[in-house]
């Protein structure tokens, strides 16, 4: 699994990765595809009890929380990626540690802001509100990667429909 080292590697997995949650999540859906269902579901409980410590990786985390039955918890998930993202949009960013790091322009700040919005709502099957937030978050900071490829995979969704 990718997950898994080799002893004589010497690899320590952290005990809180902010990307577990995505890990643990795709793991699961790779092997729901090869038809190990009792697998992924071990994989699913696991991206469902991780702790993110980011809003990114809640979407996966409600994701697998969804595979596991436990919709109310999911929907909670995500109607709260969409307030902490609405939350966050703002038209100033104080630079207060600047002397330490450039820290966040604003472009950056409100571009996260729209991406975690698009991922509430695509969690909750809001396809075209996600699409317009996705859309946002690219128009303020052309190079958010992870929108574009949201963007991408709903584009490719509804060609194959």
């Amino acid at each position: 699994m990718a997950d898994q080292y080799p002893e004589n590697q010497n690899y320590a997995r952290w005990e809180v990765y902010p990307r577990n949650a995505q890990i643990y999540y795709l793991t699961g859906k790779a092997l729901q595809n090869m038809g190990k269902k009792k697998d992924a579901r071990k994989y699913y409980d696991l991206a469902s009890k991780t702790e993110t410590k980011s809003s990114a990786y809640d979407y996966f985390k409600g994701l697998a929380l969804l595979e596991t039955d436990k919709k109310a918890d999911a929907s909670l998930l995500f109607d709260n990626l969409i307030a902490k993202g609405k939350n966050d949009v703002t038209d100033y960013v104080e630079n207060f540690f600047v002397s330490f790091g450039p820290g966040q322009t604003l472009q950056e700040v409100n571009s996260d802001a729209y991406y975690t919005i698009a991922l509430g709502y695509l969690g909750n099957g809001e396809t075209t509100k996600a699409k317009e937030f996705f859309q946002m978050a690219i128009e303020t900071k052309p190079d958010h990667l992870w929108a574009k490829y949201f963007i991408k995979t709903l584009q490719h969704q509804n060609q194959s429909r």
